[in-house]
């Protein structure tokens, strides 16, 4: 279930929403009732989860915790690895569509975007034991002259650099060592993993569609004919009451 978090920021219930997928991935979260939570180190930008300061001093200001979440008893490799146990879930915050989150997440054209609230995504997900989640807003910053705050795992990776701060981003985050479902099976502190193993590049927790689903859009450089092949999935899934359009985008004078 999602929890609050002292150092992590969560906009305002009625904040929308948006998520960007290429369609395969749609259908395959519809089939599975569920969100995919990518893996940190594989989301793409290779600064994310660094910061200027030693790694001594990162140890010593994550030891607490690191501590309490993991039993760590070597901070050096907790370090190296923290980045391996954290998985995100990625949304875009704005009122209306976005061009720019079309072309950089759905450039082949048969794109899907949900749309939902802080509120309806919180209530989303089940419940399940032994599982939290923490959503927070991304914070950009120029990495040459500020600093990422010390003090807390999740400030690493709650920022990025300032050059996607278009991208105004929400993050559902869900870390290793208070997942027990994903911990029986990737702990990479305890267990000898193949991290290159595709099947460890991403998770997917349950969620209530229902509940996330305000709409459904389609790429402006979709076909015609997905809105109704979309209408049916839906139908299938037991979500026919969600309304799906094409992207306004794609609209005429």
């Amino acid at each position: 279930m999602v929890q609050p978090h002292p150092y992590i920021q969560t906009p305002p219930n009625e904040t929308i929403i948006w998520r960007y997928m290429n369609y395969t991935k749609f259908l395959s979260c519809l089939l599975q009732s569920s969100l995919h939570f990518s893996r940190f180190d594989k989301l793409g930008d290779p600064f994310e989860g660094s910061s200027h300061f030693e790694q001594e001093r990162f140890i010593k200001s994550q030891e607490g915790e690191v501590k309490r979440a993991g039993n760590y008893k070597n901070f050096e490799k907790a370090y190296v690895n923290v980045k391996y146990s954290m998985f995100i879930n990625c949304w875009h915050m704005t009122e209306t569509e976005s061009d720019l989150m079309w072309k950089a997440y759905c450039p082949s054209g048969d794109g899907v975007a949900i749309k939902s609230t802080v509120k309806d995504m919180v209530e989303s997900f089940r419940g399940e034991k032994n599982q939290v989640i923490y959503i927070g807003k991304v914070n950009y910053i120029d990495y040459e002259r500020e600093e990422i705050p010390p003090g807390n795992v999740f400030h690493n990776f709650l920022h990025k650099r300032k050059y996607f701060k278009s991208e105004n981003e929400l993050r559902a985050i869900a870390w290793t060592y208070q997942n027990e479902e994903i911990k029986k099976i990737y702990n990479p502190l305890e267990m000898k993993l193949d991290k290159d193993d595709p099947k460890y590049f991403g998770f997917y927790f349950s969620v209530n569609f229902q509940r996330l689903l305000n709409a459904v859009y389609l790429s402006p450089f979709s076909q015609k004919w997905l809105v109704d092949l979309t209408r049916h999935q839906l139908k299938i899934a037991g979500l026919d009451k969600v309304p799906v359009f094409s992207s306004g985008l794609d609209s005429r004078p």
